[in-house]
């Protein structure tokens, strides 16, 4: 199980979302986006896996809060994810490159391909 550390201020919220994203721990971060205020930060520069469920999760949480939802951090195997999937765009495109690509040398171990 990941962990989420959930910060609000000012009227916003900082998720953080540490380890794998699947179908068991999505329903967690789904969660924490429906309690969470409008403007949100997601940080996804630990995240070590994100299958389809983590999509599922950010593509509703995207719906929700656009266009107050704003990823500030991800993996490589997140990114990786989210360009195979066609939502790199979406998602990453307000990210430089060198902020968006999180050195995941900690990862879980699975492999990366690209």
């Amino acid at each position: 199980m990941p962990a989420f550390s959930i910060t609000t201020e000012q009227g916003g919220a900082r998720l953080v979302v540490l380890g794998d994203l699947d179908a068991a721990t999505a329903p967690q971060l789904r969660a924490a986006f429906e309690t969470a205020p409008d403007d949100v930060e997601l940080d996804l520069g630990s995240c070590t896996f994100m299958d389809s469920s983590g999509i599922s999760v950010l593509t509703e949480a995207r719906m929700r809060h656009s266009p107050d939802l704003r990823v500030v951090a991800a993996s490589r195997p997140v990114r990786l994810v989210l360009e195979v999937s066609g939502l790199a765009e979406v998602f990453l495109d307000d990210l430089a490159d060198d902020v968006a690509d999180v050195d995941d040398s900690s990862a879980s171990g699975r492999p990366v391909t690209s």
